[in-house]
Parts: structure tokens; sequence; C-alpha cells
């Protein structure tokens, strides 16, 4: 106990009720503090404190030294190397839209990761590699942003309501329909324009309209806003990983999987998790051997 604090209830005893009692108490909290020989047993580590003296410590500083923090960032040298090529959105359809066509990769580097950091749930690096191994797929190798083709697939001029009369209430092409008219293209043209847009592309009404609750920005009016944007492009896949299918729901998915198959051998492991998160991103398994291979090469890049 410092001397000084002896010092001052000395001085002060006869005003002091219970003066008896709190110097009991002081000598007996004196005696715990030396048998924990606390400085003794430090005194070795350089500049650790050799003396009793208070310091005060802003206890969230205290955490941020010892909070460890596997996120992990992108550079234009790095998707170099991942990629093999230095510009981005190369495809002719991307003329249109001056701001995405031919992006740096320095850019695109920058922009991502200012993108990414608004989510908190990519905080480890296997969230960003499994992220960018499927984004980097379903964009076709960062060529477009913008689903190649014409989106009559998902309009009801292809898949009228007649079709379940004509083919007949179980056909291919009647639950194509009721599947168009629930994912909300219920007008002619919906298609076309609700088509896959984004580096995962987001694809029906519905789900514009999802986003564009979500970022205040009607997608739904102009849709092309996310095609025709890098921010709003990776945004909006960030915001189908994290927010579409529930809370943080791919990242989720990865973990339960790295725990499933834990004792697995790793090059195994990883290809069953993409496999995994291919057909909940893809609906099947298409590209499923490029996006494996991508995968372990953006992790093993990454961890560098």
């Amino acid at each position: 106990m410092p001397n000084s604090i002896k010092t001052i209830l000395e001085k002060h005893k006869e005003n002091i009720k219970n003066y008896d009692k709190i110097k009991q108490h002081l000598d007996n909290e004196e005696k715990r503090v030396e048998n924990l020989s606390l400085f003794e047993k430090c005194s070795s580590i350089a500049d650790f404190p050799s003396s009793d003296e208070v310091f005060h410590i802003n206890p969230i500083g205290l955490i941020g030294v010892f909070k460890t923090n596997d996120r992990c960032e992108l550079t234009g040298d790095l998707l170099k190397t991942l990629l093999n090529k230095s510009i981005l959105f190369t495809h002719t359809n991307m003329a249109k839209y001056p701001n995405v066509y031919k992006t740096d990769v320095n850019k695109f580097a920058e922009v991502f990761n200012n993108v990414i950091r608004k989510y908190s749930e990519f905080n480890k690096c296997i969230y960003i590699a499994h992220f960018l191994a499927q984004s980097f797929h379903e964009a076709d190798h960062f060529f477009t942003t913008e689903e190649y083709s014409s989106g009559w697939d998902y309009d009801i001029k292809t898949y009228p309501s007649t079709v379940c009369t004509t083919y007949g209430l179980y056909s291919r092409q009647c639950k194509r329909h009721n599947q168009i008219i629930s994912e909300g293209n219920t007008s002619i043209g919906d298609g076309p324009k609700y088509k896959g847009k984004g580096l995962i592309q987001l694809t029906w009404k519905g789900t514009y309209k999802k986003y564009s609750d979500f970022k205040g920005i009607d997608f739904v009016k102009d849709p092309t806003l996310i095609s025709s944007s890098l921010e709003y492009a990776i945004d909006a896949s960030c915001w189908f990983w994290t927010k579409f299918k529930g809370d943080n729901y791919f990242n989720k998915l990865i973990d339960r999987k790295e725990e499933e198959y834990k004792n697995m051998a790793e090059n195994d492991k990883n290809d069953l998790i993409v496999k995994y998160i291919t057909k909940k991103v893809n609906g099947g398994t298409r590209g499923l051997a490029e996006r494996q291979a991508l995968f372990k090469k953006v992790i093993k890049e990454l961890k560098r």
C-alpha cells in the first residue's frame, strides 16, 4: 500500500470515524498485495514498472492490444497474381458502363476493401476467400457485372399462365411460370430488366426490392445502378452473402462445414466446402473445379 495513503490517514485520524478498523483493513490489504509478489516477479521484464505507482489503463485500448484480426485485404498486385490480368470487366457488354468498364485491379482492390469493411461479417480470411472464389466465377472471371443472357427466361412473356394448361400443372414450364410470379416478375419485360447484376448477380424483382429496402436506394426503378457502379456491384454481392438468405448465412455455413469436416485432409475438406457453397450460390455445381481451384489459390495468397 503506498506510504502516502498511510501518511494522510495518520494525519487526519482524529477526524476519521472507525480509524482503527480502517487502518487494520489497510494493513491487511498491504500484506495481501505484498504476497502477490507481482512487481518482484515481473521486474526482469523490460519497461515494466518497478514501483507500486498506480497506472490508469483504458479498458477498450487494452482489449485492442490483445484483439486478433483475421480480416484480409486485397491489393492490386495480389489480384494480378490471382487472376493473371491487370484490367477487369472488359467484355463488350460493359462498354455502356464507363465507371466499371476496363477497371484497373488497383482500383478494384481499393473499392472492394472499402465496401467489405462495411460488413463486419467478413472478419476472417476464409470468408473472403470463399466470397472471391464464388464471385470470380459468377462474374465470368470479372469480365462482367451483368448477366449475358437476355433475361427472357425469367419473364411471363416466355412462360405465361397458359403453359400450365398446355403442358400440365406439374410440367417444367408451369413450375417456371410459378417461380417467375413468386419472385416478383409479374409484368412483361421484368425478366430482362431484373436479370443478374453484380459480382454474385442479383436476379428477380423481389430480390432487387429487398436490396433496395436494405440500402435505402431504389434499385427496382433502375437496377442498372448495380451493374454500372463498381461499389454497388460489390456491395450487392456482400449483401447477398451476409443478409439475403439470413443473418450471415454463408459465413455461418462455412463455419459449420469447417467443424463438420475438421478431421479430413485439408485439400479434401476445402473441396467439399466449396462444393456445398457453390450449390447454395449457383443452384448447382457449374464451374465447380474452377471455384475449388481459385479458393485454394486465394486463401494461400491472402494468408501470406
